[in-house]
Parts: structure tokens; sequence; C-alpha cells
């Protein structure tokens, strides 16, 4: 009886070793953002430490090549990679690994794709990149470099010669902050003032290493050993990885924007020349010991317009003079109608960031016309005139844009016409979108990809472009849920939608098949052929992908629809280097972008025809 409990007692036992062992075999390894995380591997040895957590390996690394490789499934978990997460295909021997939106520091489902014996890695944060070694499989297990699959995910991966241990970690301490510029032509200046020396310029989508900031002022380092300051209104503050990687943007520091206002500072190149700047410089400078001329040439920019005209309206004398503007608006256009003492002589061009239409006057002054000017219109927010230059002369006239325009300028007399049109014809009109598949149906599906997933994401970023472009839209879903078929077309009929635009990707049996598909009944309504090639032409154009054509189909939804309707196939999810493509947020929105440049070309043909 003894023998028998003793040997139940032992197995109790084993079973008890085997299912803790068995635990820490299959634990998950959360990332949790951004936080600090440190994993050690030690060549030869069948554990790994994580955050200074001990875990049992199946097999060991080993070092080939002068690169350490790591079971895959290790490596995985250790990344955050859940095991239901990591796929393989026995027939390409391919290994996809995914890690969920929760796990990821950048919010978005991650995929990272090598196949053994091929010496590249795909990652949605990288694209396709070379690896200077392939990964293999010994003892019928894979193994991946740990250092190329690590970086791929955003860690940070080091070698321990003298212990050989590969330290995988990402770490807070890596963020630190960039000033990134917003405007073109900044000035940066030796302190945080007008009254300071311009040292340089520096133009939108620059960074610069964030050094100190003021309350209306951000100090950066320019150069190598070269600091200076930028007005804040024309930068932002940004976290940054040392993957040079925007995480995340602020304004930063508790510095609050007032948006547009009367005393908002504005961008110095619209109002003062080089050499103006000079002026106000040198001027400052006689009395650097009041401390009140910082104060005073901060409240705007064009106080400084006054300032210099008062300075120099003594030596100048100015014969020629605005007269009058005039402005009349509707919803589709805005007309100023300007009026000199003379024939007028201009140069007109557009800046961005922010959107504005400037246009000079030469050998002509403001006269006494109101400096700021609000416009009550879609197209335009205000108009700012100040003189802009005494020698030459030169008045200049800003449009703050709400949003792209066309103009057209005409002359005659002494009397100028401005016309401003939107570019975004779909204004006004009702955009139906239907994003394919959802619910109970996910679509094609490779890669561990869903079409419904892909879709439903490149038709909200539609959805927002267009709403912010003033059409009025509406989707046969918000979300993941099933819909039918004849359901989708029956509602854009309802609302009596101006077009209808469904959005799906393709696939085929070959994966050799790409590019990109557009189709339009066959029996089409007017307007569907021109709908089809303007959004099929936009979408080649922008996503450089093999052009399959615009073709005929009977699909019921552009088949039952009572207005122009078009199917788009965005490309083969049954491709990898597609559905590779597909799977990154950028490429979505760069789709999604093409496809309403499409739609307003197609308004805008039926406008002028």
């Amino acid at each position: 009886m003894y023998r028998y409990f003793s040997v139940i007692f032992t197995m109790f036992v084993c079973i008890f070793i085997c299912y803790v062992a068995a635990f820490a075999d299959e634990m998950d390894f959360p990332s949790e953002g951004i936080g600090s995380i440190e994993v050690s591997f030690f060549v030869g040895e069948r554990y790994f430490t994580w955050n200074e957590n001990k875990t049992r390996m199946g097999v060991a690394p080993f070092i080939q090549n002068n690169r350490t490789y790591i079971p895959v499934r290790y490596l995985a978990n250790s990344l955050g990679v859940k095991d239901k997460d990591i796929y393989w295909d026995k027939n390409s021997k391919q290994v996809t690994l995914v890690l969920l939106a929760e796990k990821s520091d950048i919010g978005t489902r991650e995929v990272v794709i090598l196949t053994v014996g091929k010496y590249e890695i795909f990652s949605t944060r990288h694209g396709v990149k070379s690896i200077d070694v392939a990964p293999i499989i010994r003892d019928g297990r894979t193994f991946l470099p740990a250092r190329f699959v690590a970086e791929a995910f955003g860690y940070n991966a080091s070698w321990d010669k003298e212990k050989k241990i590969v330290r995988v970690g990402r770490i807070e301490e890596n963020l630190y902050k960039h000033v990134l510029i917003t405007a073109d032509f900044v000035n940066v200046r030796k302190g945080p003032g007008l009254n300071y020396t311009v040292i340089g310029q520096v133009n939108s989508g620059e960074r610069y290493l964030w050094l100190d900031s003021t309350d209306k002022w951000y100090k950066l380092l320019l150069r190598e050993n070269i600091e200076g300051w930028v007005f804040n209104e024309l930068a932002e503050v940004v976290t940054v990885r040392k993957d040079e990687r925007i995480v995340v943007a602020c304004r930063g520091e508790d510095i609050s924007r007032e948006l547009e206002t009367d005393k908002k500072l504005e961008n110095e190149v619209d109002w003062i020349s080089d050499g103006k700047l000079e002026d106000i410089n040198s001027t400052l400078k006689k009395d650097e010991k009041n401390d009140k001329n910082d104060e005073e040439l901060e409240k705007s920019i064009e106080e400084d317009a006054v300032l210099n005209y008062e300075d120099s309206k003594d030596v100048q004398v100015y014969n020629n003079k605005l007269k009058d503007i005039t402005v009349s608006t509707d919803e589709e256009k805005v007309i100023l109608t300007i009026m000199a003492g003379v024939e007028l002589d201009y140069n007109v061009f557009m800046l961005q960031d922010p959107l504005r239409l400037v246009i000079d006057f030469n050998d002509v002054n403001p006269g006494d016309l109101k400096g700021s000017v609000d416009i009550d219109s879609n197209l335009v927010l205000r108009y700012r005139l100040a003189e802009f230059s005494s020698e030459p002369l030169v008045t200049r006239l800003v449009l703050d844009l709400k949003e792209p325009i066309d103009y057209n300028i005409t002359s005659k007399d002494n009397k100028l016409l401005i016309r401003l049109t939107s570019k975004w014809p779909v204004r006004g009109k009702t955009v139906f979108i239907d994003p394919g598949h959802g619910g109970r149906d996910p679509g094609a599906v490779h890669y561990n990809i869903k079409e419904k997933d892909i879709v439903m994401d490149i038709s909200n970023r539609m959805y927002d472009i267009l709403r912010q472009q003033g059409a009025v839209v509406e989707m046969s879903r918000y979300g993941d849920v099933f819909v039918g078929l004849y359901e989708r077309p029956e509602m854009a009929n309802e609302i009596g939608a101006d077009i209808f635009v469904s959005i799906h990707v393709n696939a085929h049996l070959n994966p050799n098949i790409s590019g990109i598909m557009t189709f339009h009944r066959r029996e089409p309504l007017y307007g569907s052929i021109k709908l089809a090639e303007m959004i099929q032409k936009e979408l080649v154009n922008e996503l450089q992908l093999e052009d399959r054509g615009v073709r005929k189909a009977d699909f019921v939804v552009i088949r039952e629809t009572n207005m122009p309707a078009v199917l788009v196939e965005v490309a083969f999810l049954s491709n990898q280097k597609e559905a590779m493509l597909l799977s990154q947020p950028s490429f979505r929105q760069r789709a999604a972008e093409a496809i309403v440049r499409g739609i307003n070309n197609y308004f805008k043909y039926f406008k002028n025809d």
C-alpha cells in the first residue's frame, strides 16, 4: 500500500513539475507601449531573461556567420508576439509575426515577415530591407537572426562579446525632443525675440534638436555648436525615437495656442523682407537697454510693418496708393476687386503650411486701407495688407486660404479682378462609400490580413478627407458588421447620392498577379466610365502599381445603383509584396487620397463639360 501511494505521489509531482515548466514555456511577454524592456539571450544556454525574469527554452541560441540565431517562438514571445500570432507556411518556408495594436508602440498592428534562405526582411515600420544573413532550419526548428527581427519591431539589439549575450531592449530614455518646423522660410534668431539677429532660415518639415522654450519661442540646435530660436507659432515640439520616427506631437511646455484671432502672430516671411528686418534690428540696437522693445515687437508682425512705414515716411514720398478693395462671395467662389490710382504691376505666388495666395504690388503703397479684413467664405479666411518693402516699394496682399484654390486674375485700367474657385469640386456633393465585406464575411484572407479590415480603413480615411473638403458622405457600414449586397446600393439610392464608390482589394490563385483595377457596370449610367477612369488614373499614378485597367462587370453593388457607380480593387492581397503594402497605414492613406482626387477630377470634368 505504501509503495502504491509512493508511486501515485511521484506521478503527481512529475505532472506538477511538467505543468510548471509548460506554464513558464507559454509565458506571455506583454510589451506595454514604450515602457522599459530588456531581454537577454545567452548563447549555448536553454533559458533567457525578460526584465530579470528567467524563462526556460527548449533549445539554445547559437552563432552562425557572426550572427546570433534564436528559435522563432522564443524571440517572438519576448518581443510581445503571442504563439497564435506566429504563422508558418511550410510550402514557402515563410515566417509571419503579427504584433497586435495593444502590444505595439505605434498604435497599429505590426507585421514582420522572413523566409528561410532569403536575405531580406519585411516590416510595417521599415518596408523591405536587405539583411546579411537569412533564417535557417536546424533540427526541425526555425531560427531567426535576432538583431534584424528586434529592430523590425522597434527594439534596440546589442551584443556582449565577452559574456556571449544578446540584449534586446526598449528603453524610455531613448525618446528625446525635436523642434519640427511647420512653415517655410522661418528665420532663426540668436535670442528669443524679434530684436535679435537672424542667423539662418529653416523650412517646413525640417527637425532640429530641442534645447529650451520660452512662452513664445523654441531654442534649437541649428548646426553643430550653433544654437538659435524660432517663433513657436511656426513650429511644434515633437518627441522622437532614436530611429528618427516621430512618436508624439505636442505644443509642449504648457504653451497654449490662440487660433484665428486678430492678435495671432503671423509668419514673418509674409510681411518683412530681409532688408527691412536689418533696418529693424539696427534701429533697436541703438536702445538695447529698453526691454519694452521685445514686447512691442512681439505683439504682431503687422505692427512691425507699421513701425517701418512710420520710420521711413520722412524719406520716402508715396505717390501711388491702393484706393479700395471690395469682396464678393458665394458658395463656390470669391471675387476681390482692387482699385488703385495707377495701372497695377503685380506678381502672384502660393505659399504652403499655412496655405496662402500672395499678390505683390510694385511701386504702390497700401494707402489708408485696413491691414486685415475677415472674409465670410468657404475658401478664404481673411486678407491682410501691408507694405513689404520700401526699396523697391512693394505692397503685399496675403489671402489666408481655408482650402486649395484655383485663381484667375484680370487687369483693366487701374482695376484688378481676382477670382478664386475651389480645387475641391466635391464640395456639396453626396458621395456614398461602400467598404466591401464585413462581419461574418471577411473577404479575401492572405498573410493573416483580412480584406474587410483593409477596405474599412481606406474607406474611413476617404470619409475624413471628403468631409473636410465639404462633401456629404455616407457609408454602407461604419464598423465590422455584415451588410447584404442588395442593401448597399439600396441605401445609396434612398439618399439620392451623386456617386457610389465600392472599395475592395483583389485576390487570385496565382500569387504573382498584381496591380490595380476599377470596374463599372456593363451597361453604365452616364458618368460611370469617366468616374472609373479618373479614379484608376490617380491610383496608378500615386501607388505606382501595375495598371490593370478599367473594366466592365455585373457586380450587384454597381449594377443596382441609380447613380454613376464604380468598384475599386486597390491591389492584390494574394500578392505578397502588395499585401505587405496594404498592411502599411501610410499606403492606405495614399490610396484614400488618390481615390478622393479621382472623385474631385470627376466632378471638375462634368462641371467644365
